[in-house]
């Protein structure tokens, strides 16, 4: 099965280095950052969203290779399928979901929306996913539906069925649709098919790291979750002994290499590369993968595991 992203098989004890590197400034990407998406050509994709336009890396290069503008508008997010299919938000002010190449310019409409589309994402069945963040939902359309409408998935206000402030998504191979739903501070998981979810993280989630405003979010091959705390100013990742910070762990929102300062959206090249929206810092960084080997005797330093529940 290939799947359209970068979806890792990474050991419970792969580490990162703590300092990150500036991969891309503001003079580059603009400011106020959200979208950044590494296909698995590992190809980096920013979303521009001061200057209307799509900004592309290719593997290797330090410089930009590509910007495509198409008939954007403050594009937000963004997703790149494994044929080379680009889509981009473009619902600010024109109430669309627009797909491009990055052989032209060009955009055409797939999908009608009423809000920005905080994240997209595309599983595996080629089912495109929006979450309408100030309209509190999370809308779907397959791709080979020639039509613009979209179907509501889950949405509302603040119980386990509802969402306030939906802002990253996740879809697994079996379906299971992961929400971080931020203004609840939480994560919660829908089954297929079902509009009753399952609170799995944060608030109403016992035994879990406390969360303030989650943001993006994904799920590896073997279930374990990787999010952006974003209030917090770090990101968490899962695996058999719970949760452990990864970044930002002292959560001192600054520009230092070792520190993010309100991070948004994440994205992993095939390496385990961690690219970050830095939000506030107005950068793209790039957290360098420093060991994936698995080790039988790795546990989580205490010291790690105590600071996420404070």
């Amino acid at each position: 099965m290939q799947f359209p992203f970068n979806q890792l098989n990474l050991c419970p004890s792969s580490t990162w280095y703590l300092d990150g590197v500036t991969f891309a400034y503001s003079s580059l990407v603009g400011t106020d950052l959200n979208g950044v998406y590494v296909d698995r050509n590992n190809t980096v994709y920013v979303a521009d969203k001061l200057n209307n336009r799509v900004v592309i890396w290719y593997e290797g290069s330090a410089v930009p290779n590509k910007i495509l503008y198409g008939s954007l508008s403050a594009p937000f997010s963004l997703f790149v399928t494994s044929s080379g299919d680009m889509y981009v938000d473009n619902g600010y002010s024109l109430g669309r979901l627009d797909k491009m190449s990055i052989n032209a310019n060009g955009s055409v409409n797939v999908m009608s929306i009423d809000d920005e589309c905080y994240a997209i994402f595309i599983d595996i069945s080629n089912t495109l996913y929006c979450t309408m963040t100030y309209n509190n939902r999370v809308a779907k359309k397959w791709l080979g539906d020639n039509g613009t409408t979209y179907t509501i998935i889950a949405g509302g206000g603040g119980s386990s069925t509802t969402l306030s402030l939906p802002a990253g998504l996740h879809v697994d191979i079996y379906f299971n649709l992961y929400v971080s739903d931020c203004g609840n501070h939480r994560i919660v998981k829908f089954a297929q098919g079902q509009s009753q979810g399952t609170i799995i993280v944060g608030t109403g989630a016992s035994g879990t790291p406390s969360l303030y405003y989650p943001n993006a979010i994904t799920v590896d091959v073997n279930n374990y979750i990787f999010l952006t705390d974003t209030y917090n100013m770090r990101l968490l990742g899962s695996g058999p002994y719970g949760y452990r910070c990864l970044f930002g762990c002292d959560q001192v929102a600054d520009a230092a290499a070792n520190h993010l300062n309100y991070p948004r959206t994440f994205s992993f090249d095939s390496y385990g590369n961690i690219y970050v929206a830095d939000r506030s810092n107005n950068r793209i960084q790039k957290f360098a993968i420093a060991s994936n080997s698995c080790s039988k005797s790795f546990q989580v330093p205490l010291h790690v595991v105590l600071s996420l529940f404070l």
